[in-house]
């Protein structure tokens, strides 16, 4: 379409369309810092790996 304002509402009325009936899924990532290793004195850290137990303020390092 040359005319400006109908493609205009070409674009809002395919915009609608895709906004009812397309799928959405919202990205994002959490970012919770864990210490985990072998200095690490805090047992909550590493309980279940890959879970988040205890403030990172929490977390206590093994004295050497």
């Amino acid at each position: 379409e040359l005319d400006r304002k109908k493609r205009e509402a070409l674009l809002h009325q395919i915009q609608k369309i895709l906004h009812a009936q397309g799928t959405q899924a919202p990205i994002y990532h959490l970012g919770f810092p864990i210490g985990v290793g072998p200095r690490v004195d805090d047992i909550m850290a590493t309980a279940i790996p890959g879970f988040y137990m205890s403030p990172y303020e929490d977390l206590k390092l093994r004295r050497p």
